[in-house]
Formats: structure tokens, C-alpha cells, sequence
């Protein structure tokens, strides 16, 4: 009897030990959002640079997330051998991507006349020596940028494009304010980034009337201001800028 009950408490025992044990669950991490615009405009950025590998980097991972015109650009590089090596097969392969998608190259707008908000910049007027000072800090900083004849370090670009874009260099001013758009050398820092970018563009300099407007459409850090992103877009659209006559249909559709 006792051997009996013996084996039914073990059985028993056994039984909830069994049931007890539960498998672990799999968390399963949603995928990593991609946000393709940003991409996009650090594809543009090392472009103006003619930093073209990591252009080409940018470029191709929105393209392949479906950014019709990174899909262009990603094919440009091939057929130009820039980044990236000469590639026909792959150029065709991209460029066809992108019309699939309805792509066409952007045909220059005509100046028209709107009304714009009148923008005062304290910009500084230097004189000829402190100008090539600038250009020589400029340069300085490209190199560093561009790891030319010094070890790349973009520390070093970012303090020298500092020091030439305070002294009114206009491309130094663009080129700051993207590093500071997108935290490279230089901790991020959005209003930073829009000072720098507006200096250069109210001095008629088109890839920073571009940046400008981009970041008022793509809502980079800041609210979406359709009129404010127009108003930019248009202006660089005037110089011919292609990006900016193709971002600048889009804005008007959603305008209208």
C-alpha cells in the first residue's frame, strides 16, 4: 500500500514538474524604420562634396526602398564610375527602376515673380585679404573633409568650416550647415543647421536654397511648411537645380 502511494505522489509530482515547464517565447524586433528622405539628403550632401562612396551608400539604400529619383542617381554613378565602379549593366538596371516608377529629368522652370518674405541677414562684409584668409580655411577644411593629402577627419573639417563660413565664405556656410544637419563632426543641431544653410542661401547659393527647402518638406527635424519649402525650392529651381524642380512639383501638388 504504501509502495502504491509512494508512486502516485511521484507521479503526480512528476506531472506538475512536466506542465510546469514552459517554453520561451521569441520576441521578434519589429524591423528598423528607414527614414528614405534623410537618406536621400545625405546622398545629396556628399554629392555637392564629391564624396562619392558615401553618396553612392545613401543613394542606393533609398533606392532600394523605392526613392525613385535615389534610383536615378544610383544609376548616374554607375554609368559615371563614381563610388562606385563603371557599371553599364547596373546603370540600365537603375535607371530603368526609376522610370518604371515615372521618373523623368527634371526640365528647367522660368523665373517667376512671387512674394516672398523679405529675409534680413547679418552677413558681414569683409575685405580682400580676410576673403582669401577664408578661401585658405576653406580649403583646409575640404581637405579634412575630403581626406586629401591629410588623414580624413571631420572634426577638423567642421572647425575649419567654421572659421572660413564665419568670414562670410558662402559654399563654407552651406557645407557647415549640413554637417551640423546631420551631426557629422559636429554634435546635431537643427537651428545651427537652418542659420547656416539661410546665410548661404540669401546669397543666391542654390544647393543651400535647396537644403533649406527640403528640410521645410521633409519635415526633417522641424514642422512641414509647405509656403516656407516653396518659397526655397523655387529659388534654386530658378538656377536650374534638378532636385529642386522635382521636389518643387511635388510641393505644388500638395499645395493645390
Amino acid at each position: 500500500m504504501n509502495r502504491v502511494l509512494l508512486f502516485l505522489i511521484f507521479t503526480v509530482l512528476s506531472g506538475c514538474v512536466t506542465n510546469s515547464t514552459v517554453k520561451p517565447t521569441v520576441v521578434l524586433s519589429p524591423p528598423p524604420i528607414v527614414n528614405v528622405a534623410v537618406l536621400y539628403q545625405q546622398g545629396l550632401f556628399f554629392l555637392r562634396q564629391k564624396a562619392f562612396i558615401p553618396a553612392y551608400q545613401r543613394f542606393r539604400q533609398a533606392a532600394e526602398h523605392g526613392h525613385a529619383t535615389a534610383q536615378f542617381n544610383v544609376a548616374h554613378l554607375y554609368n559615371e564610375g563614381k563610388g562606385v565602379p563603371r557599371d553599364k549593366t547596373k546603370a540600365t538596371y537603375w535607371y530603368r527602376k526609376a522610370a518604371e516608377q515615372g521618373y523623368v529629368k527634371p526640365r528647367p522652370v522660368k523665373k517667376v515673380k512671387i512674394k516672398t518674405v523679405k529675409i534680413v541677414e547679418d552677413v558681414r562684409t569683409v575685405n580682400h585679404t580676410i576673403v582669401e584668409d577664408a578661401e585658405v580655411q576653406f580649403q583646409r577644411a575640404r581637405a579634412y573633409s575630403e581626406g586629401k593629402e591629410v588623414p580624413r577627419d571631420t572634426t577638423q573639417a567642421a572647425l575649419w568650416y567654421q572659421k572660413a563660413a564665419e568670414q562670410g565664405h558662402i559654399e563654407a556656410q552651406f557645407r557647415l550647415g549640413g554637417l551640423y544637419h546631420f551631426g557629422i563632426g559636429v554634435p546635431q543641431d537643427v537651428e545651427q543647421a537652418k542659420l547656416w544653410y539661410r546665410n548661404a542661401a540669401v546669397q543666391g547659393y542654390a544647393d543651400a536654397q535647396l537644403s533649406l527647402g527640403m528640410m521645410y518638406f521633409n519635415e526633417l527635424h522641424i514642422p512641414r511648411d509647405l509656403p516656407q519649402a516653396k518659397q526655397w525650392l523655387l529659388l534654386a529651381a530658378e538656377q536650374e537645380n534638378e532636385d529642386a524642380i522635382a521636389i518643387l512639383n511635388q510641393v505644388n501638388m500638395m499645395l493645390h
